[in-house]
């Protein structure tokens, strides 16, 4: 597929995230979007489903829903219940707005999971760090040698800060009718986003003695 509307940075970060395999699947349902929105949707959703999954992230693992207790909710679920409704609000997006309209919408969610899931992992390493910060902000809290936090994921953390997540936050500087962001490069990130807020969930370590503030009604 040409290339032409996704950004040589954005296409690189995501080279650098995702598997061959993977980015090839990514660029099938922009290929599909790109032809028919109802088909690029329906190919978002068969990717979203298979692609990224927290699979080892411990709350999702023993989470049984039912009535939240505000008044016990801690800072490690608050961040667990944010980065979950971010993929929501990403999924409203794709499924009933038009991308070549709400592609920064689709994108800023793209990058709130990215930074929920990164106050996620913090906040399970330590229970007294200050989660009222930006992304770069709470990955220099985690280059601590005591997490022990892999060195590509901050690098990666980093340059996903700087090229999207930035950008992202900052520049609504355009001309009327200009868009930040082709429905392309919407896609591209929200996939690469899920594949790196994934790679940071399997790092969780619930504290001793967890348990959750919920309960079946």
């Amino acid at each position: 597929m040409s290339l032409e509307n996704i950004k040589p940075s954005i296409q690189l970060l995501a080279k650098r995230v995702l598997t061959d395999d993977e980015l090839r699947a990514v660029f099938c349902v922009v290929e599909k979007y790109r032809l028919e929105q109802k088909e690029g949707v329906k190919a978002f959703y068969y990717l979203d489903a298979t692609l990224g999954l927290p699979r080892k992230d411990p709350i999702s693992s023993i989470y049984v829903g039912g009535i939240v207790e505000i008044l016990s909710i801690t800072d490690l679920e608050e961040s667990w219940n944010r980065l979950e409704n971010a993929l929501i609000y990403c999924r409203y997006f794709v499924s009933n707005t038009d991308l070549t309209q709400t592609s920064r919408d689709f994108v800023r969610r793209s990058c709130d999971y990215v930074e929920n899931a990164t106050k996620y992992l913090l906040s399970s390493l330590d229970s007294e760090a200050d989660l009222k910060h930006p992304l770069g902000n709470i990955v220099n809290a985690l280059k601590k040698t005591e997490y022990d936090v892999p060195k590509q994921l901050l690098e990666d953390l980093e340059d996903f800060n700087r090229i999207v997540y930035r950008v992202a936050k900052h520049e609504y500087d355009l001309p009327q009718g200009q868009h930040l962001y082709t429905p392309d490069e919407a896609l591209v990130i929200y996939f690469t986003a899920k594949k790196l807020g994934s790679a940071v969930r399997t790092l969780v370590k619930l504290p001793p003695g967890f348990s959750l503030a919920r309960h079946k009604p």
